[in-house]
């Protein structure tokens, strides 16, 4: 992931309306230096955002809710394996 403004946690994209629809524009807002950025500049201020963490954690919990189940259907396909 590059460290741009499009990437920051800090940045918000300014969007136009469309007909049907907005479109997102090229610049937008930093919190950190109150101005107006290209979402290609890079700083010294950049920042991961939230869901990106989100999305880790959350990934990390599937899989290991996913083992669980996998271990739970195993002894259950054992026990139904041995009434045979």
């Amino acid at each position: 992931m590059e460290k741009q403004c499009s990437n920051c946690g800090s940045f918000t994209a300014y969007y136009s309306q469309g007909f049907c629809c907005y479109l997102r524009e090229d610049c937008g807002y930093c919190n950190n230096t109150k101005q107006i950025k290209q979402k290609t500049e890079i700083c010294d201020k950049w920042r991961i955002r939230h869901t990106y963490l989100n999305l880790k954690r959350k990934k990390s919990v599937m899989i290991s809710a996913l083992k669980t189940s996998i271990k739970n259907i195993n002894a259950i396909s054992d026990f139904l394996e041995k009434d045979e």
